[in-house]
């Protein structure tokens, strides 16, 4: 939600960017919720078929995936609250910090490192260079092995110190190491294939 913009804590170092609040282009969207967005309410957004429209985007995804689709529908936005915050991401440089952090440079200024994030998600053969290095190589070089290591286990070819094979799997993890594998678990625990696919075997997270 849009406050008030603050003073920015700039002013001893003009050489550092503004903060996001102390825009113009913040200003107005401040002024839009106040004037508009407060007093809306969603079941009276929603009919409008117009809106609705502006709001769904469909984007290709990566080859052989399913398209992505982005529904704001169902946020109290209108023509004019889409259009104050691209004006915002415009002058907030947004496209050429995406498109530094997908060329891999170190927008990381506080650790002095590239995001990865994105090398993560790429697809495989995609290059994203950092320091010299294809990191999504890197990336799944890993997951190979990760799979080879899964295919192992489900196989009953990877033994557990018992001499017996591994039916029960307890996952470690904080923050997204422990949410990002449990959406997963809940996402799949009932899709067609996977649910006899792991017949048998108990996934626990602590």
């Amino acid at each position: 939600t849009a406050t008030a913009p603050k003073p920015t804590a700039t002013a001893a170092d003009p050489s550092l960017p503004p903060l996001v609040s102390a825009t113009p282009e913040w200003a107005a969207l401040v002024a839009h919720k106040a004037d508009t967005t407060d007093s809306l309410h969603l079941r009276d957004l929603l009919p409008d078929a117009d809106r609705s429209a502006l709001l769904y985007k469909e984007l290709p995804g990566e080859p052989n995936s399913e398209p992505a689709c982005l529904d704001f529908s169902r946020q109290l936005l209108t023509a004019d609250t889409l259009k104050l915050l691209l004006e915002l991401a415009e002058a907030c440089n947004v496209r050429g910090k995406t498109k530094a952090m997908f060329d891999g440079e170190k927008v990381n200024t506080t650790e002095d490192r590239a995001a990865l994030h994105v090398a993560l998600r790429a697809a495989r053969g995609k290059k994203i260079f950092v320091d010299g290095e294809d990191v999504v190589e890197n990336v799944y070089s890993v997951l190979d092995r990760i799979e080879a290591f899964s295919a192992k286990v489900r196989a009953g070819e990877y033994l557990g110190a018992s001499g017996k094979p591994i039916k029960n799997v307890v996952a470690v993890g904080i923050g997204g190491s422990y949410l990002g594998p449990d959406f997963v678990y809940e996402a799949l625990r009932a899709e067609r294939a996977g649910h006899p696919a792991a017949e048998g075997r108990a996934l626990r997270f602590l």
